[in-house]
C-alpha cells in the first residue's frame, strides 16, 4: 500500500472531536485581571501630533467572554473597529507677512511716484564707436576716479583694523580683482577656493592665474566704498557703505 493510502485511510477513520483531547481542560477556569488586555489611553500610546490625529477615532476593545474555555478552539468574532473622522486645519496665511516685507509702498519708498522726474539724459551710450570693447563700456560705469576711491577707502579700512599690515591696494589689482568677480558669475563653484583647486579637472586658470587665493581674499575681507569712522549714527540711510558707488553710477 501507497503512503498517502495509509494517510487518507487514518483520516477517514478519525473525526474531529477525536482530534480535539480536552481531557486536561478545567471548565472552572476564569482569566485573571493580568490577562485581560487594556487599552492605554491616547496620551499614552501617542504623543503630539499623532495624539492629535487620534482624537477622532473611536477605538473599542474585543468583548471578553469569561466564561468560555480557553481550549474553546472557536475564536472571538468581535474586532476591533475604528472609525477616522476627517479633520482639516487650516494654515496660517503668510501673504501679508511677505508683502510687508517685500512690497513697495506708494509715496512712502518713492517721493516722486506721483510726480516723476524727467529725463534730462542721453537715451545711449556713445562709446566711441562700432569696434569699442566691452570693456570700455565697464570703464565708462567704473571711471578711474571711481576705482581710486574704492582702492582708498579699501586701504583705509585695512589699515583701521592692523595698522601693522598694510594692504597696498592698487587699481590695477582692483581690476583684476573685479574681473574675477564677473567671471565667478558665470562660472560657478560651490566654494571659492574651488577656482584654485590643484585638481586640473577642476582648476580655473582664467582665475587661478591672476591673483593667489589668499590675496583674493584679503581684499573681498577689507573691501570699502565709504569712511565708516566718519558715519552720523543719527543717517537712516541703510545704503550708506554703498551709497557714493550709487551715486556716480
Amino acid at each position: 500500500m501507497r503512503d498517502m493510502d495509509v494517510v487518507e485511510a487514518v483520516l477517514a477513520a478519525e473525526s474531529d472531536d477525536e482530534l480535539i483531547d480536552d481531557s486536561d481542560c478545567d471548565p472552572s477556569w476564569e482569566p485573571s485581571n493580568e490577562e485581560v488586555v487594556e487599552l492605554e489611553s491616547e496620551e499614552e500610546l501617542s504623543g503630539g501630533e499623532v495624539s492629535s490625529q487620534l482624537s477622532g477615532i473611536n477605538l473599542s476593545l474585543p468583548s471578553v467572554d469569561t466564561k468560555r474555555s480557553p481550549c474553546d478552539p472557536s475564536p472571538s468574532t468581535s474586532m476591533v473597529t475604528s472609525t477616522p473622522k476627517v479633520t482639516s486645519k487650516p494654515k496660517a496665511s503668510n501673504s501679508r507677512a511677505a508683502s510687508d516685507r517685500l512690497g513697495w509702498h506708494r509715496d512712502i519708498d518713492n517721493s516722486h511716484s506721483n510726480n516723476p522726474q524727467i529725463f534730462t539724459g542721453q537715451h545711449r551710450v556713445n562709446l566711441g564707436g562700432e569696434k569699442s570693447e566691452p570693456i570700455n563700456l565697464f570703464r565708462h560705469f567704473f571711471s578711474e576716479s571711481l576705482l581710486d576711491d574704492i582702492v582708498y577707502h579699501t586701504n583705509l579700512y585695512a589699515s583701521q583694523q592692523d595698522i601693522s599690515n598694510q594692504l597696498n591696494l592698487t587699481r590695477g589689482e582692483l581690476m583684476v580683482f573685479l574681473g574675477i568677480n564677473i567671471v565667478m558669475t558665470y562660472i560657478r563653484y560651490p566654494r571659492v577656493r574651488m577656482y584654485w583647486s590643484s585638481e586640473s579637472g577642476v582648476r580655473c586658470d582664467i582665475v587661478a592665474d591672476k591673483m593667489p587665493v589668499n590675496r583674493f581674499e584679503r581684499i573681498r575681507r577689507y573691501l570699502h566704498f565709504s569712511d565708516n569712522s566718519t558715519h552720523d549714527s543719527s543717517d537712516t540711510d541703510k545704503l550708506w557703505k554703498l551709497r557714493p558707488v550709487l551715486d556716480v553710477l
